[in-house]
C-alpha cells in the first residue's frame, strides 16, 4: 500500500494512524454498539469417552454495526443481514462462521468474517438469530 504523496510502502506510524482513526470512530458514542463477541473453538472428539467438546471465548467490545448495503445482497446474504466492524485487536482468536454477538438483546451469527489486509479490523456479515 503507498502512503500519500509518496512512492514508498505504508510506514509503521501511517499503520498506527489509521489503526487510532478506526479505534476513534468504531468507540465514537455516537457511532458504536456495545457488542459481546463468542468465539467456539473447533470441536474436539473423544473417541474413548464418546464425547464432542468445544471452547468459547466471550470478548465484551464495541463497535459499529449497520445494514448490509443493498448492493452488497447476494448469496449467500439476505435482506436484513448486517455488518459489524470491530477493531481485531479486540478479539483474541479468529472468527468464523462458528462465532456470534449479543447486542441489544439481539443475537447475531456470523455467515462471514474477513479481516482488513493491515489486521486492523474485523467485518463481520452477520444474521439475527433471536
Amino acid at each position: 500500500m503507498n502512503a500519500p504523496g509518496g512512492g514508498g510502502l505504508l510506514t509503521r506510524g501511517g499503520i498506527l494512524d489509521i489503526s487510532a482513526k478506526m479505534d476513534a470512530l468504531l468507540t465514537d458514542p455516537d457511532t458504536r454498539s456495545a457488542v459481546s463477541v463468542v468465539i467456539t473453538s473447533a470441536q474436539t472428539f473423544n473417541a474413548a469417552a464418546g464425547t464432542t467438546s468445544e471452547t468459547q471465548t466471550t470478548s465484551a467490545i464495541t463497535g459499529y454495526q449497520g445494514p448490509l448495503m443493498t448492493a452488497q445482497i447476494r448469496e449467500p446474504y439476505q435482506v436484513g443481514d448486517v455488518v459489524l466492524l470491530i477493531m481485531a485487536a479486540d478479539v483474541t482468536g479468529s472468527l468464523d462462521a462458528a462465532a456470534t454477538w449479543t447486542t441489544g438483546g439481539a443475537v447475531y451469527r456470523v455467515i462471514s468474517a474477513t479481516v482488513d489486509a493491515l489486521a486492523l479490523h474485523w467485518r463481520l456479515i452477520g444474521r439475527r438469530t433471536t
